[in-house]
């Protein structure tokens, strides 16, 4: 935009000059050839007044000013050869073509001057014009790691800087899709895989009880129970899978609210009452009455119930779960701590990870629970810590940020 607004400039002052420069030339020759005529009829007028004292100044005047019956004259000069086309005074023909000449040189000149400004601004415009094609072929090859080296207000540089954006918006998206479609492969993957187990197990043993009609009643409902936790496994691994799923698309709105620590705690605690009694672990609740959690009670409460669930199953016998909270100014602080059997110091940095099975993982675990409880806190801006010691016990602890309800 500059460029071309000092290239309109440097025309408009260039017509200027074009007509300042002939208008000054002209003018210049113009005053020759008065200066001529007037000393020509100065020598006319004393010559007659020389010979003719008797002839009227009025009548010269008129003459002079058109006012005066010139038709005999205009014969009597072209007895004597002068055309009414030619030059009364000589010299002023030579002072004319002087005259055209330099004008003509200062138009010519002008004009060249016009015809290299365009010339300078066009090559101005092929040069930029071929770099922002290189650049675009470059894009088009792949190279999205193009960085502007210029940040002018003209109009390429505008244009550049906005395909640079552009590039970047593609090298993103291209990014995301490639990532997005290797997440989709090892999805399917990790799936078939957990599917495969139980659905196998199914097979077999609804082709046990379809063919074999003497089957003992015992060893029937002992097929049918474990078809039913084989169906409820799967049931649970979809259900988390699409949970995750959701989280991942950003297609859940956690609605914030202040909710009681002691409520989110009785929540996960009726949730995990089966699976306490199970194991023989007390779950003990440590937090004030007047301590809340700004967070979307529904998926904090599934995120809790998860954590908890593991801390439960890596519990000894007669073992114990403490769950506490507290207010730190910028965080409210939740601590899930267990007695048992701890986590190996090689598998902390992947508990998260979905399907991952550590050292002392259940042999009935799937992998996904802490998963999801990450994925529930990370949507909701919420930070969790993993701290473990081998047969002595685990302690997780959330940070949820102390936000004012949204």
């Amino acid at each position: 935009m500059k460029k071309r607004r000092i290239f309109t400039v440097l025309l408009l002052a260039a017509a200027v000059l074009v007509s300042l420069a002939g208008a000054y030339t002209s003018e210049i020759y113009m005053n020759k050839m008065r200066e001529s005529e007037f000393q020509a009829i100065a020598g006319i007028v004393a010559a007659v007044k020389g010979a003719y004292p008797q002839v009227d100044e009025t009548e010269i005047i008129g003459v002079l000013n058109g006012k005066a019956d010139t038709g005999s004259t205009e014969e009597m000069l072209l007895s004597y050869g002068i055309k009414k086309d030619d030059f009364i005074v000589f010299q002023n023909e030579k002072v004319r073509n002087e005259g055209v000449a330099v004008t003509g040189t200062v138009y010519f000149v002008c004009s060249m001057m016009f015809v290299i400004i365009l010339l300078v601004y066009s090559r101005s415009v092929q040069r930029r014009n071929r770099i922002l094609t290189d650049y675009v072929s470059e894009i088009n090859r792949g190279n999205y790691d193009l960085m502007p080296k210029e940040n002018t207000e003209d109009e390429y540089s505008v244009l550049r800087n906005e395909i640079y954006k552009t590039t970047v918006t593609l090298r993103e998206a291209a990014f995301n899709k490639a990532r997005d479609k290797e997440n989709l492969k090892n999805s399917i993957s990790d799936i078939s895989h957990q599917l495969k187990t139980p659905l196998t197990s199914i097979g077999i043993m609804l082709d046990g009880i379809i063919t074999d009609e003497d089957m003992p009643e015992d060893v029937r409902r002992e097929f049918l129970a474990d078809i039913k936790k084989n169906t409820d496994h799967i049931s649970f691994l979809v259900q988390s899978l699409l949970k995750l799923s959701q989280l991942e698309a950003d297609s859940i709105n956690m609605k914030k609210e202040n909710v009681s620590a002691q409520k989110l705690f009785k929540s996960c605690i009726e949730k995990t009452e089966i699976i306490a009694d199970i194991h023989d672990t007390t779950v003990i609740v440590e937090a004030k009455a007047d301590v809340t959690i700004c967070c979307d009670e529904k998926w904090t409460t599934e995120a809790l119930t998860n954590i908890i669930k593991n801390c439960i199953e890596h519990s000894y016998k007669n073992g114990r779960v403490i769950l506490s909270a507290e207010n730190t100014g910028l965080y409210k602080c939740i601590r899930i701590k267990d007695n048992g059997t701890g986590i190996d110091r090689k598998d902390i940095p992947h508990i998260f990870e979905r399907f991952y099975k550590g050292k002392n993982t259940d042999k009935n675990s799937i992998g996904i629970g802490l998963a999801l409880s990450k994925a529930i806190l990370d949507k909701q801006n919420a930070l969790i810590r993993v701290s473990s010691e081998p047969r002595i016990g685990t302690e997780f602890t959330i940070l949820v940020p102390d936000t004012p309800n949204e």
